[in-house]
């Protein structure tokens, strides 16, 4: 006996909502793993503690989701490599924040080694932290 019209109509809407809920719960859940890793929370501690990038980005900064098709944002926990486009708002600027961090085995601590602030209607980057080779001997 073949099921009413409205019935699979039903059907198909209460399907579509879960599925949209659960890519919704699925992709901030990715998005807070992301945020809570040291290679974000030292990037943007640099960010913060660099006056001319504060200057540059206006107060408050406020740093946006990240584009998780950007092929720039990787992380290799077991490779020991993590390289985010961090996108930022400030009240005179946007752009995005690139870093990349290291770390020697899984379960370590992430060491960023660069970190770069692009203002979005500019062409060029500027660095503003390169770990040092003294730096890097003294871990």
């Amino acid at each position: 006996m073949p099921l009413p019209l409205h019935t699979l109509r039903n059907v198909a809407v209460v399907t579509g909502f879960v599925t949209l809920g659960g890519s919704a719960f699925f992709y901030k859940k990715i998005q807070d793993n992301l945020i809570s890793g040291t290679y974000y929370t030292k990037s943007l501690t640099i960010l913060k503690d660099h006056e001319s990038a504060r200057n540059l980005l206006g107060l408050p900064i406020k740093t946006k989701y990240i584009d998780m098709g950007d092929s720039f944002n990787r992380i290799d926990g077991n490779g020991g490599v993590a390289e985010l486009a961090i996108p930022l708002r400030g009240s005179k600027h946007n752009g995005t924040l690139y870093t990349w961090s290291t770390r020697d085995a899984p379960g370590q601590d992430w060491t960023v080694q660069k970190v770069e602030l692009k203002l979005k209607d500019s062409a060029t980057s500027q660095t503003i932290y390169l770990r040092s080779a003294v730096e890097s001997s003294e871990d």
